[in-house]
Formats: structure tokens, C-alpha cells, sequence
């Protein structure tokens, strides 16, 4: 079973990032912000349109949610921990665990 982000402190040593790839993560987080409000407001329509509830299941992803959540749990979101750790000032990163390639490839991306 896979590891559960809260399992580390919830933040990331971003301190080492250009502002440019700063930003570049910004616009990132931006896009999938926008991408989710766009989504939830489809599953809204479908949501007043579809009176069958398994076509409802199939078409909004939900039995895709549920499966993952069976598989892996619930782990915490990890553009959540990103915008989290963009929000915390910069620190000399005494305040932080530091994660690896390996270890966030250990955890699911929701």
C-alpha cells in the first residue's frame, strides 16, 4: 500500500526554486484550478439532466473516484500540498522534510 502524504509534513522545500519556475508552478496550479471549476460545473448540469443514477455514475467519473478511493485511500491532493508549500514563505528549509523524486512517485496524484 502506498504511503500517505500525511504521513510527512504536509510541505515542501520550494526555497531552491527561480522565481521563474516559481511562476511557472503558479500558472500550473492556475490552469488545473480553472480545469476543476469547469469540471464541477459539468457534473452540475449532468447532474440536473441525468435522472439514472448508474449513467450518472458512469458519466460525471464518480465510479472512477470510488475505485481509487478503494485502492489507495484517502491521501492528500498533491497540487493541495503544492499550493500549500507555495503559500508558506521562503525558509532556510529547517522547517521542512524534504522529499525526494522517489518518495512523491510513491504517492497518487488526485
Amino acid at each position: 500500500m502506498m504511503k500517505s502524504t500525511k504521513d510527512l509534513l504536509e510541505f515542501l522545500d520550494l526555497s531552491h526554486l527561480s522565481p521563474d519556475e516559481e511562476l511557472a508552478i503558479r500558472q500550473v496550479l492556475q490552469r488545473d484550478d480553472n480545469l476543476r471549476k469547469r469540471e464541477t460545473g459539468r457534473i452540475r448540469r449532468l447532474q440536473i439532466s441525468i435522472p439514472d443514477p448508474k449513467k450518472l455514475k458512469v458519466m460525471t467519473g464518480k465510479w472512477f473516484e470510488e475505485l481509487r478511493t478503494h485502492r489507495y485511500g484517502q491521501q492528500s491532493d498533491v497540487t493541495e500540498v503544492l499550493r500549500s508549500s507555495m503559500r508558506r514563505k521562503k525558509t532556510t528549509g529547517k522547517d521542512f522534510v524534504l522529499i525526494t523524486i522517489n518518495q512523491l512517485n510513491n504517492y497518487t496524484l488526485n
